[in-house]
């Protein structure tokens, strides 16, 4: 397996429909063309096992309220691995890879998960305090989201506090 780290606007288009189709079909009922457009823009992660891509994560550019701050932090999105490829170690190196990507480019990451263990073994850690979704000067609580907020911290990072309110803007589709 090798990964590698493409931009945007690096995918060609074989390569983009290929994505494409591995989110839609590793959530066919949870992934819309939302979270599609949210994970284009940034730094994607891509696995491949020969020429096939088999797994791919996206590190976007993002601001991230914890507490009273604003912080121009990364925001992971679009993680998926094809199912025949699972149980082979392909999410361990992508949050790797994600890993660092954010360390040398960002202070600060967020993600929302169902899949805590695979990121709290690679040195995520959950948030516990509020989550928020930020329009303007309105803050809109956001609960259900409140137990899938996870955060990686690299050396130096501002973040300390665990338990702060989070917030993310607002934004087409799924906000967090």
């Amino acid at each position: 397996m090798e990964v590698r780290l493409l931009a945007s606007d690096e995918l060609s288009d074989a390569l983009r429909n290929r994505l494409r189709a591995l989110l839609f079909d590793s959530f066919p009922d949870d992934f819309t063309e939302d979270d599609w457009t949210h994970g284009i823009g940034g730094t994607h992660i891509v696995a491949f096992e020969g020429q096939d891509a088999v797994g791919h994560a996206s590190v976007i550019s993002r601001r991230i309220y914890v507490a009273d701050a604003a912080i121009d932090g990364a925001y992971v999105e679009a993680v998926a691995v094809d199912p025949v490829h699972r149980g082979r170690g392909v999410g361990r190196a992508l949050v790797a890879a994600v890993n660092d990507v954010v360390g040398s480019r960002y202070p600060f990451a967020a993600l929302s998960t169902s899949k805590h263990p695979l990121y709290e073994g690679a040195g995520w850690e959950r948030w516990l305090g509020p989550t928020f979704v930020v329009a303007g000067n309105r803050w809109t609580r956001t609960e259900d989201e409140d137990a899938g907020i996870m955060v990686f911290r690299p050396p130096g990072s501002p973040v300390d506090d665990l338990t702060a309110r989070i917030a993310v803007d607002e934004r087409s589709g799924d906000d967090w």
